[in-house]
């Protein structure tokens, strides 16, 4: 039975848990599971379809889940069989599927390539079953897809270099150039060579020094180092390097003070290279201006925004979103002076837990976002906790109702959350336990 319609699908998977719950309590016995991937066709050109199908053996009936996900995700893929499951649905991505008492199971699915994939691409399959929540087991058998020429179909692409350095020399791009007292800017320094060396040696200095020097980011680094007055860093065995550093203002500072970079790149073959880009950073004054920001609480399943209940400044502003660690999670573009924002921020990368954000407002230069706006000497901002995940779909209590099961199970099928976040919702909503 294949059941499209999502509120059959939400009911239904709410009474199997139910039942697969009263089992549990009543057995007590630890349980093991077997599952099995065969694949009609494993070699597909684009657009063709074949058919999977997964077997699944329990020594005891049990509640099964069923998930397997592909990587990447497919054109499209359809259930066509699912041994009267209790859920079964499919997205790009992925196939859940959950039963109640039983010891057998078979899924079937069709999955169709991509049109515009290119020879030589693959697709993995990985899937896993679990017996009564506690037993889980690697689906075994044929796990990948390899996409082949059609007619027609030739594989002339060239792989593109995506390293976003020089060819041969060294850049440094300073975040801001322009630095209020007390805070801090990101410098970026990416450094190419026109062929791999032994050693490269990076340095950094700084006149006068910083309150605060710190690497952020650099890949593969074998050796490195950081203070208030210089940074360093070496690799070995590499064409190229990017390294990320933080520098912080000192609070005593005055507006107008600069501080100036000087720095050198070499390497164990007498490569001697200069730095290019930008080289000082100027302190200003402190921006003020009237204005203000409130946000609410807010549940994001995905974590990947916040939503600002009212925001407005009398001068042109941008809102700049953070965590706890002061990172940035997103930022607004630049609005205009006494322009009301009042709409979501995406965020960078979702955030995968729950945590608490602060949304600060900045001053605007020429299309750029600048520093924090001040008002009364502090930051205009605001901070709010955002619950993701299984937290999302608790209520004041702290626990998750039915309707949050229901809520979970559509979100999954809209494809803002994943499969494990419904199968935490399912367990916390059956167990009754507080997740916030």
């Amino acid at each position: 039975m294949i059941i499209n319609k999502r509120q059959v699908i939400v009911a239904v998977a709410i009474v199997a848990v139910l039942v697969a719950g009263a089992s549990i309590s009543a057995a007590g016995y630890e349980n093991s599971i077997d599952a099995d991937r065969s694949i009609d066709a494993t070699e597909l050109a684009p657009g063709e379809t074949t058919t999977v199908e997964v077997t699944i053996d329990a020594n005891e009936p049990s509640a099964i889940e069923f998930a397997d996900s592909f990587d990447p995700g497919f054109e499209d893929v359809t259930v066509i069989e699912d041994s009267d499951a209790d859920l079964s649905s499919a997205r790009s991505d992925e196939v859940i599927a959950t039963w109640g008492l039983t010891d057998e199971a078979t899924i079937s699915y069709d999955v169709t390539v991509h049109n515009n994939a290119t020879p030589g691409d693959q697709v993995q399959l990985n899937g896993t079953v679990t017996a009564d929540e506690d037993d889980e087991t690697r689906i075994t058998g044929d796990n990948t897809i390899d996409v082949i020429e059609g007619d027609g179909d030739d594989d002339d692409s060239d792989e593109e270099d995506e390293r976003d350095v020089p060819d041969e020399g060294a850049e440094r791009i300073i975040e801001s150039t322009e630095v209020v007292p007390g805070e801090s800017t990101t410098v970026t320094v990416s450094i190419g060579l026109e062929s791999e060396t032994a050693q490269l040696n990076w340095g950094v200095d700084f006149e006068p020094a910083f309150a605060d020097a710190e690497i952020i980011q650099a890949d593969d680094v074998e050796i490195s180092g950081a203070e208030p007055d210089e940074v360093f860093a070496v690799w070995f065995d590499t064409d190229f390097a990017v390294v990320e550093y933080e520098v912080t203002v000192p609070v005593d500072s005055d507006s107008g003070d600069t501080y100036t970079f000087s720095g050198s790149v070499d390497t164990d073959e007498g490569v001697e290279l200069d730095i290019t880009g930008d080289d000082t950073i100027e302190v200003i004054d402190t921006p003020t201006a009237d204005g203000n920001i409130s946000v609410d609480e807010q549940s994001v399943p995905s974590g990947g925004q916040v939503t600002v209940t009212e925001a407005t400044a009398n001068v042109p502003y941008a809102i700049v979103v953070t965590n706890e660690q002061g990172d940035q999670l997103g930022a607004t573009e630049p609005l205009d002076a006494d322009e009301k924002f009042s709409d979501s921020i995406e965020f960078e990368s979702p955030i995968g837990q729950s945590d608490n954000v602060t949304l600060t407002l900045h001053s605007v230069d020429n299309g750029e976002i600048g520093s924090k706006l001040y008002m009364d000497d502090s930051p205009i901002s605001a901070s709010v906790p955002i619950w993701v995940g299984k937290d999302a779909y608790a209520i004041d209590d702290g626990t998750v109702p039915r309707q949050g099961v229901f809520n979970a199970i559509s979100d999954w099928s809209d494809d803002t959350i994943d499969r494990g976040t419904v199968f935490d919702v399912i367990s916390s909503w059956q167990s009754g336990e507080r997740v916030r």
